[in-house]
């Protein structure tokens, strides 16, 4: 809400009957101007019945005397006569409270022509009082006017995106000018002014990545639960570093990843399991544990006390997360050893073993070989069940990034295409990809919790004692210290729709995955990735012989701002279309959408 918009609100809920004609004189406003503010204000819930929601009357009768003179400009003798005969009361209650008097005009107020300010001429009005002696009664307002449009935009924002385009027409310079001139942060922001433009500018300036015609990278539309459980960590606020402060934060986090442990197949009493910030931090806590399993002096000795050179075994289609966190732990990105694909651009089990034969020969040591269920890519899965044999019989750490594809799991039709991944000795699996939560709800399963205690393991005086219950102390065994209640969106999406409920969700996005890829070899298009997940790599024949890019494609597709997708390079060679299924929304019409997009930008100007 704006400044008129909060008058109007006092002004009804001094007044319920006051006309929109009598509103229009009060603002200033024309009378269609005012139809359209009660309109959006009795929608939005701020006002019900003709009645504002905010109760001043509780507040006390000279307060709310006070307001109406502050609303409408009048002086304490005019207040009894503009104001509706059933509230004089107001005026003579406000003469009886001592200590109430109306001060200096605020700097920034305007008032309706012909009006006087609250105090001018009237050196005798028992009303006039210093505006700083009710400020914690206006803040009190506004803080209550707050929630109703923040209600408003939860509530109507899943439907509305819909209807908007996916990605804004926007600059860096456009942002950076508004927000320079707008905060300067030397001047307070009205909470209620401030929620109203952060919602304003996130609408006009963010890319849907919620928007069932959004069909770019594992950026999810979010569960309504996931929204709920956000908003209550934020409130209450849980410190899940230790699991005194946070009893009952914690116990929900280990029972839902218990209950997702299971679902992987992983033996949930040989297991450490926690939330990270994301899939990054679980792959660093894999490279780390393996480490600590088959280096144990490096804790002490660190990197230079190791007794051979380890080797990470991977391919061009792993998450590059591996590169950073190669560079994080000071092992060098010379130990990701990058083995082929084979035509499917999965890992290739002979050039696997034929590079581990010669490391060995050279002196390396195989640390880890890294699987990936659901490359970023292509959504491919590469051959868990022999990358688990291969890794037994080197004596390798087996790490399965499963940070999208491993929602499959709560498929009855599509968890086969996981086969092998309960043989991991590490899995990273991230919730705010397809389990539809918000950002940031990585998760991390680990077979080895000895090898994790060895990697994080610390104590200190200042923090509470351990638990002796068999309870564990969260910065104990992750790599975070202090930690917010993370799981807690996944516990309440999980309680709420049930495994089950999950699984109809993930499979009916995998089906509008297999119809794209029906209908887009329909319209001669050629789908080159083969997996089961609904994720979609294509090009055509124009583009292959050199008459189309995949940019003149995109750069159509944007300026026409009703899909989004994206372009990818499989196995270092072809660029190609990529298009991926990231909402449960999205139905058979958005992917018709999105086929008539491509084959406008295809036919456009040729």
């Amino acid at each position: 809400m704006d400044a008129i918009d909060r008058e109007i609100v006092t002004l009804l809920r001094l007044n319920g009957r006051l006309s929109h004609e009598q509103i229009s004189q009060q603002v200033n406003l024309s009378r269609p101007a005012v139809h359209e503010r009660v309109k959006r204000l009795e929608e939005q819930g701020v006002i019900r019945g003709y009645q504002a929601t905010v109760d001043w009357t509780a507040l006390g009768l000279p307060v709310t005397a006070f307001i109406w003179v502050r609303t409408t400009g009048a002086s304490c003798s005019e207040t009894g006569r503009r104001m509706p005969s059933g509230d004089r009361r107001m005026v003579h209650a406000a003469q009886s409270a001592p200590g109430l008097s109306i001060g200096a005009r605020s700097p920034d107020r305007s008032y309706p022509s012909g009006a006087h300010h609250p105090g001018d001429h009237d050196d005798h009005c028992p009303l006039r009082a210093e505006y700083s002696s009710l400020n914690h009664l206006l803040e009190r307002e506004i803080k209550m006017s707050i929630w109703p449009q923040l209600l408003h935009e939860i509530e109507n924002f899943p439907r509305d995106v819909r209807n908007l385009p996916v990605s804004p027409q926007v600059s860096r310079e456009e942002i950076r000018t508004e927000l320079d001139q707008r905060y300067t942060f030397d001047t307070p922001v009205p909470l209620d002014t401030l929620t109203e433009d952060v919602m304003r500018m996130m609408r006009a300036w963010t890319v849907y990545v919620t928007h069932p015609r959004y069909f770019g990278l594992f950026n999810p539309s979010v569960r309504q639960a996931g929204v709920i459980a956000d908003a209550l960590a934020a409130l209450y606020n849980p410190q899940l570093a230790t699991w005194s402060h946070a009893p009952v934060a914690n116990e929900l986090e280990q029972l839902t990843l218990h209950r997702l442990a299971h679902a992987l197949g992983i033996d949930s009493g040989k297991l450490h399991a926690n939330f990270t910030t994301g899939g990054a931090e679980a792959n660093f806590s894999a490279v780390l544990g393996a480490l600590a399993q088959r280096f144990p002096e490096s804790g002490e000795s660190g990197l230079f006390g190791l007794r051979s050179r380890p080797a990470i075994y991977l391919t061009s289609e792993t998450h590059h997360s591996f590169v950073k966190l190669a560079r994080m732990t000071g092992l060098g990105t010379d130990v990701l050893h990058e083995i082929p694909t084979d035509a499917r651009y999965v890992m290739d089990i002979d050039a696997l073993q034929s590079r581990l034969r010669a490391d060995i020969q050279d002196g390396w040591t195989p640390l880890m070989i890294v699987g990936t269920a659901g490359t970023t890519g292509a959504g491919l899965v590469d051959p868990l069940a022999k990358l688990a044999d291969v890794a037994w019989q080197h004596g390798a750490w087996f790490h399965v990034d499963a940070a999208w594809g491993g929602s499959a799991a709560l498929s009855p039709r599509l968890h086969i295409a996981l086969a092998g991944i309960e043989r991991a000795d590490s899995v990273t699996w991230d919730a705010h990809k397809w389990l539809s939560v918000p950002m940031g709800a990585g998760m991390f399963f680990c077979r080895h919790p000895e090898a994790i205690r060895r990697t994080f393991a610390i104590t200190t005086s200042y923090m509470p004692d351990a638990p002796t219950d068999g309870a564990v102390d969260p910065y104990t065994m992750t790599a975070q210290w202090s930690r917010r209640a993370i799981g807690l969106k996944v516990f309440m999406a999980l309680a709420e729709l049930g495994i089950d409920g999950y699984g109809e969700l993930i499979e009916h996005q995998a089906q509008m995955g297999d119809y794209l890829r029906t209908q887009l070899r329909l319209k001669g298009w050629e789908v080159v990735n083969e997996t089961v997940l609904p994720v979609v790599c294509f090009t055509h024949p124009v583009m292959k012989q050199g008459k189309l890019t995949t940019s003149e494609i995109l750069q159509t597709v944007y300026e026409r701002d009703r899909v989004w997708i994206s372009e990818v390079v499989l196995g270092k060679q072809e660029r190609v279309l990529r298009a991926c299924i990231t909402s449960f929304h999205t139905n058979e019409s958005d992917v018709d959408c999105l086929l008539e997009e491509l084959e406008y930008a295809r036919q456009k100007d040729r």
